[in-house]
């Protein structure tokens, strides 16, 4: 009979529970923002503690952490709470070493997505621009900000706009082979896709 550890998880600090949740929640997707700094500069970093909520509208969640208190809230939080403006990408392969560069602190004058190589695209809707680079972006916009327990925010937000580059596409949907996503594991650890296993859910 297999052995079990049984861990209160009220019991854990918040670096224990950080290190076990991940375990538990993987592959992430990979919520990679840009929005704009008070001084127009573009802000870019990514974040994968973020989901979906609704289809109709369109509703995604993102969860923001500050852990030296609030005056420490990360600076893509900060711009969305002053605009309510953002736009998120999908990270790909060909991607996903700019992506890791981006998540260091940089600035107030500086804009990771310059520094990273990439190409900003006007938006629609939204001021913040999207990346050239990535096939896949949603332009949104915040409907709610909240503070769910101490530093931690929780934003929801509203899609506005899709943008899909045609070479990803095939018969009027996303081509997950062509698409090549990747998601967060754990630390510095990220999957690629390679295996797409299909299993059609049972008839009621």
């Amino acid at each position: 009979m297999s052995q079990w550890i049984d861990i209160d998880a009220h019991s854990l600090g918040a670096q224990s529970g950080h290190d076990l949740l991940k375990f538990l929640v993987m592959p992430r997707p990979i919520a990679w923002i840009t929005t704009l700094r008070a001084n127009g500069v573009v802000n870019l970093a990514p974040f994968s503690c973020y989901t979906m909520l609704a289809f109709k509208p369109v509703l995604v969640a993102i969860g923001f952490e500050h852990a030296l208190g609030p005056q420490q809230k990360k600076d893509t939080l900060r711009n969305i709470e002053r605009t309510s403006e953002l736009v998120i990408h999908t990270v790909t392969e060909d991607v996903l070493e700019r992506m890791n560069a981006t998540a260091r602190s940089a600035p107030a004058d500086e804009s990771k997505l310059l520094t990273a190589g990439l190409t900003p695209i006007r938006s629609d809707r939204v001021a913040p621009p999207r990346i050239a680079e990535c096939p896949l972006a949603m332009e949104c916009r915040a409907i709610e900000i909240r503070e769910v327990v101490e530093h931690h925010h929780l934003v929801i937000a509203e899609g506005l706009v899709i943008h899909a580059r045609a070479d990803v596409m095939r018969d009027g949907e996303i081509d997950l082979q062509q698409l090549r996503p990747v998601g967060r594991m754990n630390d510095n650890c990220y999957a690629r896709l390679r295996d797409i296993i299909v299993l059609p859910r049972p008839e009621i």
